[in-house]
């Protein structure tokens, strides 16, 4: 279970420090084994780990990908992993090209209550956004420009809003930074959306995973491919941005610790809540 949100009254709080870049380094105990490139035109080797570790739970567990294309891959990679599980519930709440910046998150909300077929809490709720969202946002019949403070003031309210509601409906919220990209136009932007987020979530007291490190493979900056079990296998997409369906696997690898702690969990309430019928 998540600690209690912060009240988004720590959101104003923020406004002020939000321009600041922070990176969040991904804990060592996720991060694949990996041995770094040290020259160029070295092939950087992983050891494959995904979602393998884990197992169908014994009761039902339920979870949710909400996001964009980036968040999309996770869905499937998660779906492939566990959707013969017939005690997995796995929903998929994302969409090409979308956003915060063009979708607000009551919309998003509104998505999520007509998706959910129960009313029950979702196990975990998986989040992705932010690749789309290099864009100003319309507000009030006012549009805000991309790259001004008013922007970073709006966007990070988004973020909370986002977070919030979501943290009412499910037990865990992973909320997943962007990852490091190979299109050199994008990537200092990646990574101050990323800021936004992080520091967002952090005045909520809501976790984030940061994939920058775990997204580069074990090479020093960018890499398309890597040896995976002694294979040359490619992990990136051709854009640069997305990922293969193995690469969205050993990004997930982040995300399978909480994932088997969530099934846990469920299986100890059923558990518990038999015994107490006895």
């Amino acid at each position: 279970m998540l600690p209690k949100t912060r009240p988004m009254t720590a959101l104003r709080r923020l406004a002020a420090r939000l321009a600041l870049p922070v990176a969040l380094a991904l804990p060592a105990a996720l991060a694949l084994p990996a041995t770094p490139a040290t020259a160029q035109g070295v092939m950087p080797i992983v050891t494959s780990v995904g979602l393998d570790s884990l197992t169908c739970p014994r009761s039902t567990v339920r979870l949710g990908v909400l996001g964009d294309s980036l968040a999309d891959g996770l869905w499937a990679a998660v779906e492939r992993a566990l959707g013969q599980c017939g005690s997995v519930e796995v929903l998929r709440l994302t969409q090409v090209s979308d956003g915060l910046t063009h979708t607000p998150p009551e919309e998003w909300m509104t998505r999520f209550d007509a998706a959910t077929q129960s009313t029950d809490a979702q196990d975990v709720f998986i989040v992705q956004i932010g690749a789309n969202d290099l864009r100003g946002i319309r507000a009030d019949r006012e549009r805000v420009n991309y790259g001004t403070p008013e922007w970073d003031t709006l966007y990070a309210r988004r973020v909370g809003e986002l977070a919030e509601a979501l943290s009412a409906r499910a037990d865990r919220i992973l909320w997943v930074g962007l990852p490091v990209v190979g299109e050199g136009r994008f990537e200092p932007e990646y990574q101050h959306v990323n800021a936004l987020i992080s520091q967002t979530l952090a005045a909520l007291n809501l976790p984030f995973t940061d994939i920058r490190e775990l997204s580069r493979f074990g090479a020093p900056d960018f890499a398309m491919n890597a040896v995976v079990n002694g294979a040359t296998r490619q992990l990136r997409a051709p854009d640069k941005i997305h990922f293969t369906p193995l690469g969205y696997e050993l990004i997930a690898s982040a995300l399978a610790p909480e994932i088997k702690e969530a099934m846990a969990v469920r299986d100890r309430k059923t558990l518990f809540g038999n015994a107490t019928l006895q």
